[in-house]
């Protein structure tokens, strides 16, 4: 955390779900946990797990634009819908 924090300040990009799903293997309580930060950061199109090598990690209130301004149901949500879609079926893709 105290790096996320470091980043956030300096305003540098953190791969989040990464770092929390190695952080949580081992977890004998939470099996899952890792999985699920790895669809995760499928679903978020995180540079580590995507195929594009221009990728860059997400950016503070990345998505907030979509909740914003012309809602879930307008063309910028309609746009985050297919790339979660897309990030979802690479995911299942990979398995």
């Amino acid at each position: 955390m105290q790096e996320l924090n470091r980043n956030r300040l300096s305003k540098t990009p953190f791969e989040l779900t990464q770092t929390l799903g190695e952080a949580s293997k081992g977890d004998s309580r939470h099996p899952q946990l890792p999985t699920s930060y790895q669809i995760l950061a499928h679903l978020l199109h995180e540079p580590s797990v995507s195929d594009a090598q221009n990728a860059e990690p997400i950016g503070e209130r990345q998505y907030a634009g979509v909740y914003l301004s012309d809602g879930w149901n307008g063309r910028k949500g309609e746009m985050l819908r297919e790339r979660l879609v897309a990030g979802g079926r690479r995911f299942l893709e990979k398995e």
